[in-house]
């Protein structure tokens, strides 16, 4: 069931001048159903109030905010915001908008702090936000219909804003009380200052390269093969993967994954105390313990994508801008996040090493080696066991649920 709420609104001309060659910004709002009639006229009326304020400070973009009730994919898991994304990631490619806003009624998941009313994701350009806690009615059960809706309607505006404004590369205001600040109550919402003019600014940078022409609307890029198309499209989009990557901040993934980590972690512990794991990786020459390096880090990498199933197809069955530009983040965050496990896994092996197993000790233990072992074999040796430990940390992936996992590589902030 669909339906398109005020479409006089949607495309936020009103006051604006001629939208003569103006570039297209489409911003869909997907509102779930199951909401209830209150919490839909708080979203129409943010819908108007973000539509009149982009108009008014951003009048060299034709704004086009399509907002539509449909009914959400039937999922055992409506709390996990990946579900919600992903559906937001498939109209967006479908209709080809440039962001996508959800609005649903469970409470989300949160997996970085206590509590999440907005989960952003800028590998899919999209955000989901829950009207759980930030509806009135969750402190107030009494709170009148009006009131109720007027104050929703505020804080889903504020969200949005910030929400756009960090999937546009903003960055969170370390000042309070500013609509890019850190909420940490609902009330903040409630007192919450405009964008300044240097973050405006920003916005207007970023959406002018975001309303430029698809590349698969371009005659002779439809023309080239898939790995063209990635290497074009990748170039093109190259500052927009690299701020994704650093949104998502793949470092941490040693912390956040737990059971990689530990996997990876235990199977180098046991490595080194083995005698024939040092007569092995002592007696590899450099060369082979680079390729090894490279090898493991490849499988690790193709075995997490598989696994978790992270990369994106288009719904039509051809290559779009956007699905590469998702996918090729997405990559690169798992890329960054293997390598960061790696070079963990490589500090320690060494470091305990050569803390603990001086060099007489390791030549008994790999009577091959002329002489006692040095420098070189050390640094070999961790290679060689931090190599096997990434791809046996790998392993502990398929440990990880479907949705955790996912959430850890796309949501780069709850708010």
């Amino acid at each position: 069931m669909s339906s398109v709420l005020q479409p006089a609104a949607v495309d936020a001309r009103e006051g604006a001048p001629s939208t003569a060659r103006r570039p297209v910004v489409e911003v869909g709002w997907l509102v779930s159903e199951n909401l209830d009639e209150p919490d839909k006229q708080a979203i129409r009326a943010a819908h108007s109030e973000v539509a009149a304020l982009l108009a008014e400070q951003l009048p060299e973009f034709e704004w086009r905010l399509p907002l539509e009730v449909r009914e959400s994919p039937a999922s055992p898991w409506q709390g996990e915001a990946v579900e919600h994304l992903s559906w937001a990631r498939e109209e967006r490619d479908l209709r080809g908008w440039d962001y996508v806003f959800v609005f649903v009624a469970p409470d989300l998941l949160a997996r970085q702090r206590d509590h999440a009313w907005e989960c952003v994701s800028r590998s899919l350009d999209s955000a989901v936000i829950s009207t759980a806690r930030v509806d009135p009615r969750a402190g107030d059960p009494g709170v009148g219909t009006e009131q109720r809706v007027a104050s929703l309607a505020r804080r889903l505006s504020v969200l949005v804003l910030r929400g756009l404004g960090r999937l546009c590369g903003l960055a969170i205001d370390e000042t309070a009380g500013r609509v890019m600040s850190s909420f940490q109550v609902v009330a903040d919402l409630d007192d919450a200052q405009p964008l300044l003019p240097e973050q405006w600014e920003r916005l207007r940078e970023t959406l002018q390269q975001t309303a430029d022409p698809r590349l698969e609307e371009e005659t002779t890029a439809a023309r080239q093969g898939p790995v063209r198309f990635y290497a074009k499209a990748g170039w093109r989009n190259r500052h927009e993967i690299i701020n994704g990557v650093r949104q998502a901040q793949p470092w941490q993934m040693p912390l956040r994954l737990t059971r990689l980590t530990i996997a990876a972690v235990t199977t180098v512990l046991v490595l080194v105390m083995t005698a024939e794991a040092w007569e092995l990786g002592t007696r590899q020459p450099a060369a082979t313990v680079v390729g090894l390096t490279l090898v493991s880090m490849a499988v690790t990498i193709y075995y997490v994508l598989s696994r978790q199933n992270l990369l994106l197809r288009g719904r039509t069955g051809g290559l779009s801008e956007q699905v590469v530009t998702t996918n090729l983040t997405t990559i690169a965050i798992v890329a960054a996040g293997i390598l960061t496990t790696y070079t963990v896994l490589y500090l320690l092996t060494l470091a305990v090493t050569l803390a603990l197993f001086d060099a007489g000790l390791v030549a008994s233990w790999a009577p091959t080696l002329e002489g006692r072992a040095g420098w070189g074999n050390y640094v070999g040796f961790a290679g060689f066991v931090s190599s096997v430990g990434i791809v046996i940390g790998a392993l502990g992936v398929s440990f990880e649920g479907q949705n955790y996992f996912r959430h850890i590589t796309f949501v780069d902030e709850e708010v």
